[in-house]
């Protein structure tokens, strides 16, 4: 029968229920009476259908992602960003507040790294506000975790591509501060890009005494992918806050909770685990600069699971 062959048994997990009546259903019936057919060319059809299904339903598709929940996607969008900038606010503000007589574009040139340290916990407040009302879980789920995976990409890019010149940027603008007529600063490891990190590390391990040197530069390198990462744990836990009862009753309450017990919490441990990379040489750098990100994923994992129960048991 139709209903238990294997592929549909797949397809029904990540298909909707219409597109499994319209396409699915059909097509795996017409496989299954026609005779002297290879099944993989059924098979090849099922994917062609899917294939421009996806595409025709795709305007449709985005405007109930748009609509749905009371739009609650476009309001998580809006709550981020407004998180992440009052978030910024103090991190531009206490440097430039130190080095006074900064220019405008000195100023400016610190947002790009303030972004990246606040964009991701703004997802803390942002996902369960915007969700509170929300009723479908897998909707709720799937939304939730798109948009912690955008927010990774956004923060990344931001983090390997924008920090570097506008660090370097700023470096030159308080070195001119102090009277410096020709400014010549060699670029440090938050400085410089992916690329660039990854030379300097193959340069070193060839060099006699560089593989210290080379060690920092590798956790670094590793660090900065794994701060832009960190997005799709802290949306995890989002969405289990959103699932949750007390999430749903008190969303920017138990929200700006958890974002405070992030920036308490991780910076120390990241701290932390530099220092170990240091001393146990024996374990890659990598390990280290990811261990604070593996941990919150596994951690997120479980809150989300057990909110996830709790909210089928009282459904």
């Amino acid at each position: 029968m139709t209903i238990d062959h294997p592929v549909r048994r797949v397809l029904a997990r990540v298909c909707s229920t219409d597109t499994m009546a319209r396409v699915v259903d059909p097509i795996l019936a017409d496989m299954g009476v026609e005779r002297g057919r290879p099944a993989w060319f059924g098979y090849l059809s099922l994917a062609r259908a899917l294939a421009l299904y996806a595409i025709v339903s795709a305007p449709g598709a985005m405007a109930r992602v748009w609509t749905d929940d009371d739009r609650a996607v476009p309001r998580a969008v809006m709550a981020c960003m407004v998180t992440a900038l009052v978030l910024t606010a103090p991190l531009v503000g206490a440097p430039a507040k130190e080095a006074s007589r900064l220019s405008w574009r000195a100023v400016w040139l610190l947002v790009p790294q303030a972004l990246a340290i606040a964009l991701p916990p703004s997802l803390l407040v942002a996902i369960p506000l915007a969700f509170r009302s929300a009723t479908h879980t897998r909707r709720l789920l799937l939304r939730g975790l798109a948009m912690s995976l955008v927010c990774a990409v956004a923060t990344t890019v931001v983090i390997t591509r924008l920090v570097p010149d506008a660090n370097q940027g700023f470096r030159i603008e308080v070195a001119k501060r102090v009277g410096a007529e020709y400014v010549h600063l060699e670029p440090g490891p938050v400085e410089m890009t992916q690329t660039e990190l990854r030379e300097r590390i193959d340069v070193l391990r060839l060099t006699p005494g560089g593989e210290r040197v080379a060690r920092r530069l590798e956790y670094t390198y590793h660090l900065k992918l794994a701060l832009g990462m960190i997005a799709v744990p802290l949306g995890a836990f989002a969405v289990a806050i959103a699932m949750s009862q007390r999430g749903r009753a008190r969303p920017l309450l138990i929200g700006v909770l958890s974002l405070v017990a992030y920036i308490v919490v991780i910076f120390p441990f990241a701290s932390a685990a530099e220092r170990l990379s240091v001393r146990l040489v024996a374990v890659p750098a990598a390990v280290f600069a990811w261990t604070p990100a593996v941990v919150l994923l596994v951690f997120s994992a479980i809150a989300l699971h057990g909110s996830a129960q709790r909210r089928e048991t009282v459904v």
